[in-house]
Order: structure tokens, then C-alpha cells, then sequence
């Protein structure tokens, strides 16, 4: 990933800077190189975007329900997650929905404003069933949906009847309906990953043998979902990375955590390739810019800090 950068290029993308970020010390020598440093950081970035995806370096990036494959100054674009898949998570949201609406309210007695809400929620599913033929789900998934309409109805109307919420019957009513929404999950699961399969093994065909081996991979998606995330077990399986999902392990496959479109995902995918240089040429260890530079110290003298904490732990 070493390239040498050509003067003309550094003195360009030097001028573009033209907002340059404010650290502490704000004036003086030391506020200079700060400022120095990051602006040659941020040139080397842009140097870095700009040979990510040509013949030896390809890249798959994927956020939300594209799939992108850049290679040989090329982009091919797929639209990896169907549509039968948004809609069984759409109706996967509506008990979630009733669970976390009433989940703000108070034991007891209804008010006015609640059973109001409640009733907007019956009329909405009693719509949704008189539509879910309209969409492509098979009839055994179809049936699995209207039990979870079922529920949800029931759910209802027995708070509406009882004039009162109960945090019990809240709680029955998830249990009821987990086993329903597992079942989404796993169909769920299945439509996603056998769209990117397929995909992802076309291009994949398109690749030479040596630039094979340089295949990056970054993924944008939520903070929540990152551990283990449907993706992040493909391509891990993909690039054989045998990574344990945090960033400390993270090499050709990264995840570009609540970052969801294709410019961002790239952005930190140049960063991690950045700092893996720093830590090889620095410390001789490639991740060491993976967790926080400051780590080693701090457990050091945090055991200071707390002397009985930190001696427990060298017993054990």
C-alpha cells in the first residue's frame, strides 16, 4: 500500500484545505505543527482515496442496501437487499412499535391522548392486513405475518377493554409474539445473504488472481448492530479475516461504524489504512492505532490509582 506522492499533488490538495480544524494550543509554535500535522494527515487521506479501487487495490463497500464494487477506476453498483426484505421488517416493527409506545406510559388508568393512539394503531393494522396480498411474500410467510397482526390486535383491544396498562400484559404480549418476529429474522436473514452471495461472487470472478489478495472490504451500518453483523460474517468468511468483530482485529474487512453512505465509508476505510502504516513503522504493530494509543499507560497507572482492584487481577 506504499506509494511514493508526487510533490505537485501534496502542494494542490494542500491549498484546497481551506477550513483548517482548531486543537489546542491555539496559538503559537505548538498550534502550527498541530495544525500542519493534521492537514498532511488529511492530504495523505485524499492521496489514499485516490488509488482505492484501481487494479491492485479493489474495494467492496456496502451501507444500506447497495453494494459497491470499485475496481480498475471502475464502479459497478447492486441493490443487494429485496424488497420481501423491508417489508417483513416492517411489520416486525409494528408490535415493536405498540411495545415501545405504551412503554412510556404509567400504570393504570388510560388517558385520553392513549386510548386515542391505541385506536390509531387498530385502525392502521386492520389497513395492513386488507394490503399484505399486494406484496410478493409467499403463503406461508403471509401467514406468519397475520399472526403477527393477530396479536398485535388482540394486544390491543385487550388493553382498550381493560381502560388500563399493565406492564405484564406488555410483557406477555412480547413473549407471545418473539417466536413470530425470530421467524422474520431468519427469512430476513436468508433473502439478504443470498442476494449479496450471488453478487458479491460475480464480481469477485472479475478480480485477478494477485489483486485477490489486496480485496478491501468496509462496511457502514449502525453502532447496535456491529457485533456480528450479517455482512461483517460474510465477508469475513469471504476474506477468511477470522475477525472477532471489534476494530482492534480489524485488517482488510473494516467497519465504518454509524457511517451509512459510500464516501464516508471510503473516507475511514483510507484512515485504517493510514494508521496501520503508523503502527507497523512506529511500534511495530500493525493494530496499534486500533485501540487507543493511551491504552497501555492507562492500564498501568489506573492500577495505581485502584492498588487492590489491580492486584486481585494479577491473582487470578
Amino acid at each position: 500500500m506504499n506509494k511514493i506522492i508526487p510533490t505537485c499533488l501534496l502542494q494542490i490538495l494542500f491549498l484546497s484545505q481551506l477550513q483548517a480544524q482548531t486543537f489546542e494550543p491555539y496559538s503559537g509554535s505548538l498550534n502550527t505543527v498541530n495544525q500542519q500535522f493534521h492537514q498532511d494527515y488529511n492530504i495523505l487521506v485524499k492521496y489514499t482515496l485516490s488509488y482505492l479501487g484501481d487494479s491492485t487495490h479493489p474495494v467492496i463497500v456496502f451501507t444500506g442496501d447497495s453494494l459497491v464494487f470499485r475496481y480498475k477506476g471502475t464502479r459497478q453498483a447492486s441493490r443487494v437487499v429485496p424488497a420481501e426484505y423491508h417489508q417483513l421488517k416492517a411489520i416486525s416493527h409494528l408490535p415493536l412499535g405498540i411495545f415501545t409506545m405504551v412503554s412510556t406510559w404509567q400504570e393504570g388508568p388510560l388517558s385520553d391522548s392513549s386510548i386515542a393512539r391505541l385506536k390509531g394503531y387498530k385502525t392502521l393494522i386492520e389497513t395492513i392486513q386488507s394490503d399484505l396480498l399486494k406484496y410478493s411474500l409467499s403463503p406461508s410467510l403471509l401467514a406468519k405475518q397475520q399472526e403477527i397482526l393477530t396479536h398485535s390486535q388482540t394486544y390491543i383491544q385487550l388493553v382498550l377493554n381493560e381502560k388500563a396498562y399493565k406492564k405484564e400484559s406488555r410483557n406477555a404480549f412480547a413473549k407471545t409474539i418473539q417466536r413470530y418476529i425470530l421467524d422474520d429474522v431468519d427469512e430476513s436473514a436468508r433473502l439478504e445473504l443470498t442476494s449479496l452471495h450471488k453478487q458479491t461472487q460475480l464480481w469477485l470472478k472479475e478480480i485477478d488472481k494477485a489483486s485477490l489478495q489486496q480485496l478491501l472490504v468496509v462496511i457502514g451500518s449502525s453502532h447496535q448492530a456491529r457485533y456480528r453483523e450479517l455482512s461483517v460474517q460474510y465477508f469475513d468468511k469471504v476474506l477468511k479475516e477470522q475477525s472477532d468483530g471489534s476494530a482492534f482485529t480489524e485488517n482488510r474487512l473494516v467497519f465504518a461504524e454509524s457511517v451509512f453512505n459510500e464516501n464516508g465509508c471510503l473516507s475511514v476505510l483510507a484512515r485504517h489504512i493510514i494508521d496501520q502504516e503508523i503502527g507497523l513503522e512506529f511500534f511495530g504493530d500493525r493494530y496499534r492505532m486500533q485501540r487507543d494509543l493511551l491504552s497501555d499507560a492507562a492500564k498501568k497507572y489506573i492500577n495505581e490509582l485502584f492498588p487492590e482492584s489491580g492486584s486481585k487481577s494479577k491473582s487470578k
